[in-house]
Parts: C-alpha cells; sequence; structure tokens
C-alpha cells in the first residue's frame, strides 16, 4: 500500500485477478465504514472511501505501470461520480462506455 496523491492510496495485491481485488476492495469499504468515523463533511455523516480497480491479469501486450495506474484512476472517478461509497472496476467503466 501506498500514498498516490492527495487522499488517494495504491494497493498492489500480486497474483490477484479481477474479481479477488474486487473484493479486497470491498471488504476494505466495509471495514471502514463499520468503524463509524464521524465525518461532518460527508452526507452520509461518516467517513466512507470510494474505490477503482483494475487488475493486470491476465496480461495484455499493451499494459504498463501507469497504464494500469491511470485505468484504476479512471475506475475511481467513476465511483465517485456514482455516488461515492462504492467499488468500480475499470472493466465497469468500459461497458459503460460502449
Amino acid at each position: 500500500m501506498a500514498r498516490y496523491g492527495g487522499e488517494e492510496i495504491v494497493v498492489l495485491l500480486p497474483n490477484t485477478d479481477l474479481l479477488g481485488a474486487m473484493k479486497i476492495a470491498e471488504d476494505i469499504r466495509m471495514t471502514i465504514r463499520a468503524l463509524q468515523i464521524e465525518h461532518k463533511g460527508n452526507p452520509a455523516g461518516l467517513m466512507t472511501i470510494s474505490a477503482g480497480v483494475n487488475a493486470l491479469m491476465p496480461a495484455r501486450a499493451e499494459d504498463t505501470s501507469f497504464s494500469i495506474v491511470n485505468d484504476a484512476d479512471k475506475a475511481l472517478y467513476l465511483a465517485k461520480s456514482g455516488g461515492r461509497d462504492c467499488v468500480c472496476s475499470y472493466n465497469a467503466l468500459i461497458e459503460k462506455w460502449k
């Protein structure tokens, strides 16, 4: 795990496919929600997270470390625009644009 930007972190999960990464992201989201940390600036009144997920399994020739993170960031913005407090995958983003 590493900080990536102001309020963003990156979690690298070796040997994890998209479904596994989505499950872990959802577990993290639910764990933070269960902590019931007050956040007056959030309409829910609690701290929440949104997550953008991408996976490199199976690897494609065009994948680079930049493209993987960039695509996960796009999925994060989809999660934020969809109401926040949710997990979205880059694959969902692709489906939305079709």
